[in-house]
């Protein structure tokens, strides 16, 4: 029997639960639905563009712009990443992917939405750079620091104890000189610190506003999001950091942390890491190419495992003060941290 022809459309918020359903037969994963509504449909700062091939009233493709607030060099500048693309096994191989994104793309151009980035896996990496003109930007880094590896699902119990003494042998950096507090800061301590450390002007990256971070970091986002503030003299926040712990591995990872000078930023991934570990986490994983970041994380016991292509995508055809490929990613830009 010929499989029924499908149409591409814009999504809406009553295509949920069969997006949901779509996801669950796609990533075998059972995603909270305040998850999802978090994710796509409650964002102020940028708004989200989704696409979806409908066939006989069942949802069997979807594409998603996230949206992100970018900050290009000193200038704010609508985006958003490519995400939780997906297309029902038994649809493979007819052009839906392409379909979909170059549906996605005109939606979010028509939106004002300027400037696109992503993560594609090896499977999606081909028709996003040679069907749908993205560029390879560069190579973001994955870092590992084991905490008690014995937790970890592929460690054979029999070298759990040996993994686990040997672990405690890697750096784990100090906050010494701080007080660490394990809660976010106030709105106007946060307002404070984004205006002494927002140094802006040399790279591309996700806007850091109070808004964006009260967001992304909320309780819906799914991944139980802890705040670190590194605090000076009068409680004055130094660095902050967020980590959380992913839904279906139980790991670890470290979202953001932001400081105002190398030994702040030792001092909240030591204690991102001592909090991660007294948790009983057997890993915590980031991603990041901030220069300012990854001697910190070295610091701490970080090393990089492997790399993450980063691709771009410009929608408008102006020209930015700075170059719109040279970006600063940390783990909270990914929608999986």
């Amino acid at each position: 029997m010929n499989k029924p022809k499908w149409v591409v459309r814009s999504a809406t918020g009553d295509d949920a639960a069969g997006i949901q359903s779509l996801f669950r037969k796609v990533f075998h994963f059972d995603r909270d639905d305040s998850a999802y509504f978090w994710k796509f449909w409650s964002n102020n700062d940028a708004r989200s563009i989704i696409t979806v091939a409908e066939a006989d009233g069942r949802i069997i493709g979807h594409c998603a712009l996230w949206g992100a607030p970018l900050r290009i060099g000193g200038e704010r500048v609508l985006g958003a990443q490519a995400v939780d693309i997906m297309t029902d096994p038994d649809y493979q191989r007819q052009g839906m992917f392409v379909a979909l994104a170059e549906a996605a793309m005109e939606l979010a151009a028509e939106q004002g939405i300027e400037l696109l980035y992503g993560f594609p896996n090896s499977n999606a990496y081909p028709g996003w750079i040679n069907r749908l003109g993205w560029t390879h930007s560069g190579n973001v880094g994955m870092w590992v620091r084991p905490l008690k590896p014995s937790k970890h699902r592929r460690i054979p119990p029999v070298l759990g104890t040996m993994a686990d003494s040997l672990s405690n042998l890697i750096p784990k950096g100090s906050s010494q000189g701080y007080e660490i507090a394990n809660e976010a800061p106030s709105d106007c301590e946060l307002d404070r610190f984004l205006d002494e450390w927002g140094e802006t002007s040399r790279v591309c990256q996700v806007d850091r506003t109070r808004s964006r971070l009260r967001w992304r970091f909320s309780p819906e986002a799914g991944l139980n999001h802890q705040w670190i503030s590194v605090n000076g003299c009068g409680g004055k926040p130094h660095a902050i950091a967020t980590w959380g712990v992913d839904p279906q591995t139980g790991n670890a990872v470290l979202s953001e942390v932001m400081g105002l000078s190398l030994a702040a930023r030792i001092g909240a991934v030591s204690a991102a890491v001592a909090n991660a570990g007294r948790a009983g986490h057997p890993i915590m994983l980031s991603i990041t190419n901030d220069e300012d970041l990854i001697p910190a994380m070295r610091r701490c016991g970080f090393f990089r495992f492997k790399d993450a292509p980063f691709i771009t995508r410009q929608l408008s055809q102006r020209t930015f003060g700075v170059n719109a490929r040279k970006w600063r990613i940390q783990a909270s830009d990914l929608d999986a941290y």
